[in-house]
C-alpha cells in the first residue's frame, strides 16, 4: 500500500513539474533578458547580445529538441544566483527554465544508457 502512495505521489510530483515546464514555454516571450542578467553568460564565453537565441536553444531543450552549444552551455555554468528572475517581465522564473533545460540537456546525452 505505501508503495502504491510513494508511486501515486512521484507520478503528481512529475506531472506538477511538466505542467510547469510547459507553462514556462507558453510564456516565455525568448526576450533574452534573463540572458542578459546572467552573472556567469559573459565568463563563460556567452555573447549576451545573442540571449534570444540563447533562450530559444533553452526552450528548445525544454520541448524536447536538440538545443544549441550556447544553450547548454549556458544550463551548465548556472550558479543559481537568481538575478535573472528579476529580469522576466513576464512571470517566468528562468532560473528554474535554465535549470529544467540543464536536466533536458543530460538526459539528452545520456538518451542511449541502459538500451
Amino acid at each position: 500500500m505505501a508503495e502504491n502512495m510513494t508511486q501515486s505521489g512521484g507520478e503528481l510530483f512529475l506531472k506538477g513539474m511538466q505542467q510547469r515546464v510547459d507553462d514556462t514555454l507558453a510564456a516565455c516571450t525568448r526576450c533574452g533578458k534573463c540572458a542578459e542578467a546572467c552573472p556567469m553568460a559573459e565568463p563563460a564565453g556567452l555573447n549576451t547580445a545573442q540571449g534570444p537565441q540563447i533562450v530559444g536553444g533553452i526552450l528548445d531543450l525544454l520541448a524536447g529538441g536538440q538545443g544549441t552549444a550556447d544553450a547548454e552551455r549556458w544550463a551548465q555554468v548556472c550558479t543559481n544566483s537568481g538575478k535573472c528572475i528579476r529580469a522576466c517581465d513576464y512571470g517566468v522564473n528562468p532560473r528554474f527554465m535554465v535549470n529544467m533545460a540543464r536536466i533536458a540537456s543530460k538526459a539528452k546525452l545520456h538518451s542511449g544508457w541502459g538500451k
